[in-house]
């Protein structure tokens, strides 16, 4: 058990996704050991506490099966207590291009529906975040149709699959907080999904705190990204595992470049930026790649507001 669950006993847990190679596995001794650590708030619970499970990940429902407590489930399946259902993306006329505007689903409990639009952000990883919360809200007796109301106002996290104007009539999709092998995974099959006529372009930076899975997952990574990009950008120290991947899926040379920080991949990506492009950016939190962003921005002068990592603090670094 873990010291923080030593003292700490929850009400409400909420159990969203295991990575099979989760992100800080480089601090264990293994992928189970940081799963096993992750897990140890959810025994930790009060004995009228409530789990709140991803009935699509089956690390946190063999949870909720072990621990035999009371609890609601969310996921993107009718087997889950909430769900999400009609997933569309929206698009909207930007100049002489049309581009991704957010994402519409419907979140249901039982026999109640309601519709949910997420403005300026794209992916899964928007709806499960609320969907959680709405089983949590359940679970607390509250009404479906009431906590709805609440996303009506909703704002998604900077950094986390944000859409921003991009240069020359392009997209930005701003994932530059953090990164691992399960989200930048999760990222690319988004971008896969958009429907466009320009060119997808892609921008990673490394995936920290693999340790001894780095080369694995970044080669993983890059293969499934030259699977989906026209063209493939990366930042960082671990460069030739992406571009190793990328070669496997049939990407040229022509179509990739590696650059040693995030500087340098933005003054190259001025040059390259066209009418119709969607420009995903994606890496973890130490390869700086809001400085990617802020270089191809419409509008940098908003970049303060719109971007993470705009403290003096971090800007000194």
């Amino acid at each position: 058990m873990s010291s923080i669950s030593k003292w700490l006993h929850p009400d409400i847990v909420v159990a969203t996704r295991f990575a099979e190679i989760p992100v800080h596995v480089e601090n264990f001794k293994s992928p189970e050991d940081v799963i096993k650590e992750e897990q140890s708030i959810a025994y930790a619970l009060s004995q009228e506490g409530v789990l709140v499970a991803n009935n699509d990940d089956p690390i946190s429902v063999s949870l909720r099966d072990a621990l035999h407590v009371q609890g609601v489930s969310f996921g993107m399946t009718e087997k889950a207590g909430v769900n999400a259902t009609h997933l569309e993306i929206l698009y909207k006329k930007v100049g002489e291009q049309t581009f991704p505007d957010g994402v519409r689903f419907r979140a249901n409990h039982k026999e109640a529906s309601v519709p949910i639009t997420i403005q300026g952000a794209l992916g899964v990883q928007h709806v499960y975040p609320v969907i959680a919360a709405l089983a949590t809200g359940i679970s607390q007796g509250i009404n479906l149709v009431k906590l709805g109301q609440v996303f009506d106002s909703y704002e998604t996290p900077r950094g986390r699959m944000r859409l921003l104007e991009g240069k020359y009539e392009s997209l930005l999709i701003d994932d530059s907080y953090n990164s691992s092998p399960v989200a930048a995974e999760q990222a690319l099959i988004t971008l896969k999904n958009i429907e466009t006529k320009g060119r997808r372009i892609v921008v990673f930076g490394d995936m920290k705190e693999l340790g001894v899975y780095a080369e694995k997952e970044h080669v993983r990574i890059g293969k499934i990204a030259g699977e989906y990009a026209d063209m493939f950008i990366v930042v960082g120290e671990h460069c030739s595992y992406f571009l190793k991947g990328a070669e496997v899926s049939g990407l040229k040379n022509s179509q990739m470049s590696a650059h040693k920080d995030a500087e340098s991949a933005g003054i190259f990506l001025q040059d390259k930026i066209q009418a119709g492009d969607i420009v995903l950016i994606k890496g973890s939190q130490s390869i700086r790649l809001e400085k990617i962003v802020e270089k191809l921005m419409l509008h940098p002068e908003y970049a303060k507001n719109l971007l993470v990592r705009q403290e003096d603090e971090w800007n000194k670094r």
